[in-house]
């Protein structure tokens, strides 16, 4: 479970990078998104304690991702018009 949800994160983080660049995403956002990259096979508890402006809660790191997860869905249905 936790690998799944890792590798789409990761998959989405990639995506974003290569569209547009993380540097496009909000500050906090970046963060997290490059802890992910650096770090891809640990818990949401764990990268919230990673993370250089952590430590963040796990629902923390969850909504964050969540919100990387919407941005790449946004880019790929823009691709897909």
């Amino acid at each position: 479970k936790v690998a799944n949800a890792s590798n789409r994160q990761i998959e989405n983080i990639r995506l974003i990078d290569q569209r547009v660049g993380l540097n496009q995403l909000p500050p906090k956002l970046q963060m997290i998104a490059k802890t992910r990259l650096a770090h891809q096979e640990v818990s949401l508890k764990e990268l919230g304690e990673l993370v250089p402006d952590g430590p963040i809660s796990k629902s923390g790191v969850n909504h964050r991702l969540r919100k990387i997860n919407q941005y790449a869905d946004k880019l790929r249905q823009t691709a897909a018009e």
